[in-house]
């Protein structure tokens, strides 16, 4: 009987044994492989930085430094147009053995924004550490960014530790909630799978690729510049709530991220036996009403609410402010949660007399703004227990810094432009809060001046040799008028629209930067939107004819002085922000 046929044309040798066979199986492999292992390689042995974020993809990371020739020397100088490009911040490549560095991080805040360089606190700290060390060549170099949440100053902290720091301020907290994203909530199968990946340099480039952004949408950004500014800006307007904060365990995970950034730097500083000081946030509490409350209520006891909250509201502008206070803790009581109400509850007890029940009013209703544009106390209890956890990091408490020189008020517009941004005495104090931390821990050894003498508000050394009157600096005073209608702070803004329209010159210099046009509106539209306020607070019934029209002439106003709407429509289709019931 003849051999089946494929058994007839299987000629000797080509059966290969089970280690055999075992062995090709590898090879294969590793032969498919290979061009993935080599470009991990490259990855990890170029000078390709890629972020290692475990929250969000960024993928590449370019240098925020460029080299160049200053005066014959090599120099790092600020290239990145979010880190303040045009201020030149520039430092030589070698350190010179008397040179104290101090690299100062953060966002907008700690650059000292929108003040004009010369009087930022970092340009303070510089003036003080020369005069009390005038044997030492001082650098303070501040290389915060515009509206940086902790994660993103972590990328630049990532670059310049490699660059000779004696010291590392971060004063960081602001900007938490800015960027839309999405954290994952429970843990999953795969994510130790996941995490595993993650430590490829190449699977996280490919993440924060274009074609990351395309599979994972929700927490894939750029790394080089700050995204959806538009929808930054008309969520504000538009006062949506948004979910990284009404979301209780997406507002765990933004604390989570905040606190892994945090001790990332410090740990990485540690490691490099570089001290680090991390600066408390302070906030505008006083006067700043929350951007959205959140108004669960509904049917007979949010109408009791209601009334109790404008029969609050009425009593304080007759003047009966222990009344008020009684109405708006019933109010509070029925709504514990609605950032509004704690607020106006602050204002009557702070003109009550009752002020560290204020405070508390205060910092509930920033805790609670569904919109946070201020750091909750959430972010500062982070800060000050990380300090506590390591014996190279301090606490620089600008937080109780600020308490102390605003008591018995809490802090408001006399230390704070606007909502987190210092004035130019919020600034000093900074400064000075910093300036104490360094000499506390010995960092420069013992100054040769007492810190009274340097941080005379009149002295050379705080104020440069020109003076500086800030209420005078019109087009920033144009731009706060701005950032106060974006953020509904009516009668802030219709105050400083007039104070500029009263001010000889303000408004032609505000005209050629086409701000002017923007006061004339202000005062055009929004002491009618505060009349209608009051009158509703006194129980004045209003006439829905003429509220449609102030309605339609709002929409008008906002359209007509803030771009990127269309812009915000196309992202907030898909968004988890929503706008609540209107209080």
């Amino acid at each position: 009987m003849s051999a089946p046929i494929e058994d007839a044309e299987r000629s000797p040798g080509t059966t290969l044994s089970g280690p055999r066979r075992t062995l090709f199986g590898v090879i294969v492999a590793l032969l498919a492989v290979s061009p993935l292992i080599v470009c991990e390689g490259l990855l990890r042995f170029s000078d390709v930085r890629i972020a290692d974020d475990p929250f969000l993809n960024f993928g590449q990371v370019d240098s925020y430094f460029v080299q160049k020739d200053i005066d014959g020397r090599p120099h790092y100088q600020v290239a990145n147009r979010e880190v303040y490009r045009e201020r030149h911040t520039a430092f030589p490549v070698k350190k010179s053995p008397q040179t104290f560095r101090v690299f100062c991080l953060g966002g907008s805040a700690s650059a000292g924004w929108p003040h004009p360089q010369e009087e930022i606190y970092t340009r303070y700290l510089q003036r003080a550490l020369e005069a009390a060390y005038p044997h030492r060549t001082i650098e303070v170099l501040n290389v915060s960014a515009h509206a940086y949440a902790a994660y993103r100053v972590r990328l630049i902290f990532q670059e310049v530790i490699e660059f000779e720091p004696d010291l590392m301020v971060i004063y960081s907290g602001n900007n938490e909630f800015l960027e839309k994203r999405v954290y994952g909530e429970e843990p999953t199968w795969w994510e130790p799978v996941s995490e595993a990946l993650n430590r490829l340099h190449l699977v996280r480039r490919v993440k924060g690729s274009s074609l990351g952004r395309r599979l994972w949408p929700e927490n894939t950004l750029l790394a080089d510049e700050r995204q959806h500014v538009a929808y930054e800006q008309w969520s504000k307007i538009e006062q949506l709530a948004l979910e990284l904060r009404r979301n209780p365990r997406q507002y765990q995970q933004v604390k989570n991220h905040y606190a892994f950034s945090i001790q990332s730097m410090v740990e990485t500083a540690g490691d490099r036996k570089v001290p680090v000081i991390l600066v408390s946030i302070p906030v505008n509490l006083r006067q700043w009403h929350p951007n959205v409350s959140d108004q669960a209520l509904e049917g007979p006891t949010r109408q009791m609410w209601e009334g109790l909250y404008r029969s609050g509201e009425g009593l304080l502008l007759h003047g009966d402010a222990q009344g008020a206070a009684r109405r708006l803790r019933e109010a509070a009581g029925l709504a514990p949660f609605h950032a509004d109400t704690h607020f106006a509850l602050g204002r009557a007890l702070e003109r009550s007399g009752d002020y560290e029940a204020a405070l508390q009013s205060y910092s509930r209703a920033r805790d609670l703004d569904y919109n946070p544009f201020r750091a909750p106390s959430d972010l500062n209890q982070i800060l000050r227990q990380i300090a506590a956890r390591y014996d190279h990091v301090s606490l620089a408490d600008a937080e109780r810094a600020f308490l102390a020189a605003s008591a018995p008020l809490a802090p408001g517009f006399d230390l704070f432009l606007d909502y987190v941004h210092p004035t130019r005495r919020g600034n000093v104090l900074v400064a000075r809060t910093v300036y104490d931390e360094i000499v506390a821990r010995g960092l420069l050894g013992p100054p040769s001046v007492g810190s009274t003498a340097v941080f005379s508000m009149g002295s050379q050394a705080i104020g440069g040799s020109t003076p500086y009157d800030e209420e005078r600096d019109y087009p920033m005073q144009g731009v706060l008028v701005r950032l106060f209608v974006m953020m509904h702070q009516y009668e802030s803004a219709v105050e400083k629209a007039r104070f500029l329209q009263n001010e000889p010159g303000a408004l032609e210099t505000l005209r050629r930067k086409e701000d002017g046009k923007l006061v004339d509106a202000v005062l055009n539209v929004f002491p009618e939107v505060i009349k209608q306020e009051r009158e509703l607070a006194l129980g004045v019934a209003a006439d829905p004819q003429l509220s449609r029209q102030l309605e339609a002439r709002l929409k008008t106003f906002y359209r007509e002085n803030f771009g990127g709407y269309d812009e915000f429509r196309t992202t907030a289709a898909p968004s988890p922000d929503k706008t609540l019931p209107a209080t």
